[in-house]
């Protein structure tokens, strides 16, 4: 299979130096605190370059990755504060059954299927390596942050000596979002995504044995509108019902953490 981060795993981090992962910190480290304590582990699903997996590694939680590109994992096993990272698909995860308390797949990570097929079967095996009661934490990209930022968009970026330029396409019969990013003079790269509906996101989500306990704009954390550019998500394996008052808790707390 095609790596498409073979050229730009090393560069990476540069290029998404402006990227807040503070937020999804802040955002993992109390939702996981929804999920079962015995014997905790957690999984970082699609972790790139290893950022938000080695940031929960210093805050105390225990933490593995694993991503579909050799390149960027190699960036996550890399000196210094090498991460546990391996090779893996998330439509096939390498773990026994009821693997694990909690799971992330942040960083609109679940865009990058491009057949709804793959949805289905990534959220079932997500569904298979949770525990019961586990929880899991993913976001996705909505059409409005498509057609905002990069639809029928050209522009060039400079961070430090690094320039690259981008270029965006939107696919909207078939909801499929092509970045094209060249790194200095080298050979252009194409990342492509793929728009889901709410509507098919819940339907793979409860295909697969897991129950949406909310799905907030991932800026506020309050009820996704039409100007949403990115949607944040958990859901638990199990009875939502057992998690909904600590859930509402953790909204407000979110919420109002997210306003400075």
């Amino acid at each position: 299979m095609e790596d498409t981060f073979h050229e730009l795993a090393r560069h990476y981090d540069t290029i998404m130096d402006h990227i807040d992962y503070d937020r999804w910190v802040v955002a993992s480290s109390l939702i996981g605190e929804l999920a079962p304590e015995k014997d905790f582990a957690h999984l970082d699903i699609a972790c790139g370059t290893g950022v938000l997996l080695k940031k929960l590694r210093q805050h105390g939680m225990n933490s593995l990755g694993i991503d579909l590109s050799l390149a960027m994992v190699r960036q996550a096993t890399a000196e210094p504060l090498p991460a546990p990272a391996g090779v893996a698909t998330m439509t096939q995860l390498p773990f026994p059954d009821a693997s694990f308390s909690f799971l992330t797949c942040v960083f609109d990570s679940l865009n990058f299927l491009l057949d709804p097929a793959d949805l289905h079967n990534a959220f079932q095996e997500m569904s298979r390596v949770l525990k019961p009661d586990g929880v899991l934490y993913f976001d996705v990209i909505t059409e409005a942050m498509v057609t905002e930022h990069f639809a029928d968009q050209e522009w060039e970026e400079k961070t430090g000596k690094l320039r690259t330029s981008w270029e965006g396409s939107y696919d909207s019969k078939n909801r499929l979002s092509t970045l094209t990013v060249r790194v200095g003079t080298g050979s252009e790269n194409h990342v492509v995504e793929r728009v889901y509906s709410p509507h098919e996101i819940l339907n793979a989500l409860e295909k697969s044995g897991l129950t949406l306990l909310g799905e907030f704009d991932a800026e506020n954390w309050k009820k996704p509108g039409y100007k949403t550019t990115r949607v944040d998500h958990v859901a638990v394996k199990g009875d939502a019902k057992n998690l909904a008052a600590a859930m509402d808790k953790l909204e407000l707390r979110l919420r109002g953490m997210l306003k400075h």
